[in-house]
């Protein structure tokens, strides 16, 4: 999932006050750029037109140095920049990244996740759930980021408006919810295991019309799915890959809240697999899923026992973490405890901004 890097974390003697007095710290992260949306807007709402260019001029030297001899250069860029939101958003919530301040200034122009703050991945299924206990509207809740995506790229688009002309950027931005749509089913198709069995390299084919629909349709069934049933969106799909086996499919039908509706979506789920024309219990196609369903992922509740042991002085919990979540898709037997499902008191954090 393209994202900017960590590189260190530098301490400080400075105390925090957010809930409560904290010892204070700077991460320093790496990426190719910067630049965020809100850099644009600081041009429009000053009025900086030759500024603005600039710094258009300097992006697309930059990083898209193969739109200078295009006739609209500034149309190109805000396509590519659009694009690869879209694709960064099918990416979120298809792993059940929840970013939590998606900001214009949180907003990078290349497609990388930015500005981590007060973020989480989904533990029960909740399409509303919001990771920032400050967002009290939920207008960053997890259901809603691809559409505050797309808001960001308006605002982005108005901020080039002295650059490109409207009936130009509008049609580019009007692109967003189909090319969102598009990765978004390729990615659950495959997290489904709809993969054609001779692909190593999944997320990178492309479907028929009727392919998408299709897949469209089980995609959105499962997601009602695991709305009634609350299962565990990670521990879910990954255990998907073995659903064949029947202790496997009797242990997720038994951790469902709704089984009737369990019930209908399986009887869905199996016909659409084999009419996708793969057997049901492939073990191609179940280990192609394992490489698209991590095991391993930064729960909230892990991260809190790793900070407590820290401030403790023991530094264990953070090697296991930091080593485990350099290989989140591969089995590892002897941290296999940092895959459990979270107890309830870990299900219920509540994070805050740069916590």
């Amino acid at each position: 999932i393209p994202t900017t890097r960590a590189l260190c974390v530098v301490d400080s003697d400075t105390n925090v006050y957010r809930e409560q007095r904290e010892s204070g710290a700077m991460l320093i992260r790496v990426t190719p750029s910067h630049i965020r949306f809100g850099h644009f807007e600081f041009c429009s709402f000053g009025d900086l037109h030759d500024e603005l260019k600039t710094l258009c001029d300097f992006v697309i030297d930059q990083h898209y140095p193969e739109f200078k001899s295009s006739k609209q250069p500034y149309a190109d860029f805000f396509t590519a920049t659009l694009e690869k939101t879209a694709k960064l958003m099918a990416h979120w919530q298809r792993i059940g990244f929840c970013h939590g301040v998606m900001t214009t200034d949180n907003m990078s122009i290349l497609g990388d996740t930015f500005d981590f703050g007060p973020f989480a991945f989904l533990d029960d299924y909740d399409p509303e759930f919001i990771c920032n206990h400050s967002d009290d509207q939920g207008r960053y809740r997890f259901a809603q980021q691809p559409n505050i995506a797309n808001w960001n790229l308006a605002v982005l688009a108005q901020a080039l408006l002295p650059l490109v002309e409207k009936d130009i950027l509008i049609p580019i931005l009007d692109s967003f919810p189909k090319i969102f749509k598009l990765h978004y089913v390729q990615m659950m198709g495959d997290k489904l295991g709809f993969i054609d069995q001779s692909s190593t390299k999944p997320t990178q084919h492309s479907l028929t019309k009727n392919q998408l629909d299709g897949r469209e349709d089980i995609v959105n069934e499962t997601v009602k799915m695991l709305t009634s049933c609350r299962l565990d969106y990670s521990h879910f799909f990954r255990k998907l890959a073995n659903i064949h086996e029947p202790e496997i499919y009797s242990l997720i039908r038994n951790m469902a809240l709704d089984v009737t509706a369990f019930d209908q979506w399986f009887t869905l789920y199996k016909t659409a697999i084999e009419d996708n024309g793969q057997a049901f219990s492939d073990s191609d196609r179940t280990s192609l899923m394992n490489n698209v369903n991590p095991k391993y992922i930064l729960r909230n509740y892990l991260a809190q026992n790793a900070i407590e042991a820290a401030q403790a002085g023991d530094y264990s919990q953070v090697e296991q973490l930091n080593k485990v979540l350099q290989s989140p898709y591969s089995e590892q037997p002897e941290l296999d405890h940092l895959s459990k499902l979270p107890p309830d008191w870990g299900k219920k954090l509540e994070i805050s901004c740069s916590s």
